[in-house]
């Protein structure tokens, strides 16, 4: 009986694990990034569509999508298509609220997709909006900073909201104060600095790239 109760016990366990919500940069999701980065969008496309196949409980390629929005509409100055595309923010945020809340990747992805689209709305005029986004988007990377301090990523997000700030016009820079925000360029480039010498020796060297950025 107990040993029923034990093999019960263990395949509960295992069924749990596999349905688990998790956020994995397999390899076809640093590829992805990757392609991005080098503006092959249609191949980054393709490859987490495949990644969302085979993985669905993956959320990594969730925030991979709105990487490609956000350079899909930071390149090109298409008012139509970004109205067409700004209402996958709402959906990229429910997607990943059902994601792993002990991942540090929770609250940073989500804080990513505020932050694409704070700048994304800024370019497209919409200061208001914009604010508001980037103001959620600093909220939850101090909240995961303050849950895993060693967790580079968050510097590396915050140094960019930082320098966006200290670099508004001053018509904006009253927008943003209203709103609480502000910025410093100069410390913002400073922290870069530092996350980019320091993130080559960790797991996510990979990011190196968006610090260039």
């Amino acid at each position: 009986m107990i040993r029923k109760t034990s093999l019960f016990l263990l395949l509960v366990l295992l069924l749990n694990v596999k349905a688990y919500a998790d956020f994995s940069f397999s390899n076809r999701c640093l590829q992805a990034y990757k392609d991005i980065f080098a503006l092959k969008l249609d191949d980054a496309r393709e490859l987490i569509r495949t990644e969302k196949q085979q993985e669905p409980k993956n959320g990594m390629p969730v925030l991979l999508e709105d990487y490609v929005d956000f350079f899909t509409l930071l390149v090109a100055d298409n008012k139509a298509e970004y109205e067409r595309l700004k209402s996958h923010e709402g959906t990229r945020l429910d997607a990943l609220g059902n994601q792993d809340k002990n991942s540090p990747f929770y609250l940073f992805a989500r804080a990513e997709v505020h932050m694409h689209w704070g700048l994304i709305k800024g370019r497209y005029g919409d200061y208001t909006a914009s604010a508001r986004d980037l103001k959620r988007a600093r909220n939850l990377l101090v909240e995961n900073a303050k849950k895993y301090p060693d967790f580079i990523l968050n510097q590396k997000s915050l140094a960019l909201i930082d320098v966006v700030f200290g670099a508004l016009p001053s018509n904006l820079k009253s927008l943003a104060s209203f709103f609480g925000m502000k910025g410093n360029t100069k410390n913002g480039v400073a922290l870069l600095e530092r996350v980019k010498n320091e993130i080559g020796r960790t797991k996510y060297s990979f990011y190196d790239d968006e610090v260039i950025f």
